[in-house]
């Protein structure tokens, strides 16, 4: 199919390096002529448009297999109207691939995160007191990578889990 114009801009899609290389080869200026040393006609040299691949049927990129959360509290109350209230969840995310491509190298495995807090309330809900830890296992998983083109040397970007986190945290009604 034929490259087709991009709507507001004077240029047609997709723009391609490649065939701009290619045109520049076929019918270059005076001066690059010069440069190459062809005085007339096209430069000696051909540029390939690339290695066509077909994506189709492949699975969608970063879009994990199953994805849930489930979490679960119970509320444990004083006599004086306070309460304790521990907390667990769990939040998993399936495999799935990071590219376009589906080749094994971009594969990431599922990988869950438990997080967990206690809330002491005080009285008629009027304060909190929370401590909480993200991530309790201190799990380490790959959560997504991202192939850097071949001017940069096909590199691979990882990104992981945040570490174990621990904090509080304190409120008040009025």
């Amino acid at each position: 199919r034929a490259p087709v114009a991009i709507p507001t801009t004077n240029t047609t899609g997709a723009y391609s390096l490649c065939s701009v290389l290619a045109s520049t080869a076929a019918n270059p200026p005076a001066a690059l002529r010069a440069l190459f040393g062809v005085p007339t006609g096209a430069l000696p040299y051909s540029v390939i448009d690339g290695v066509g691949v077909n994506i189709r049927g492949g699975k969608l990129p970063q879009a994990p297999t199953y994805k849930f959360s489930a979490g679960a509290q119970y509320t444990i109350g004083f006599g004086n109207g306070m309460s304790i209230v521990p907390r667990v969840d769990l939040n998993y995310t399936g495999g799935f691939t990071a590219s376009i491509f589906n080749q094994l190298v971009d594969r990431v495995q599922g990988y869950e995160v438990i997080n967990a807090q206690v809330q002491l309330n005080g009285a008629e809900d009027r304060w909190f007191l929370r401590g909480f830890v993200q991530n309790l296992t201190n799990n380490d998983s790959i959560t997504g990578q991202a192939v850097g083109d071949q001017s940069s040397g096909l590199f691979t970007n990882i990104f992981t889990i945040d570490p174990r986190r621990y904090g509080i945290a304190a409120g008040f009604k009025f």
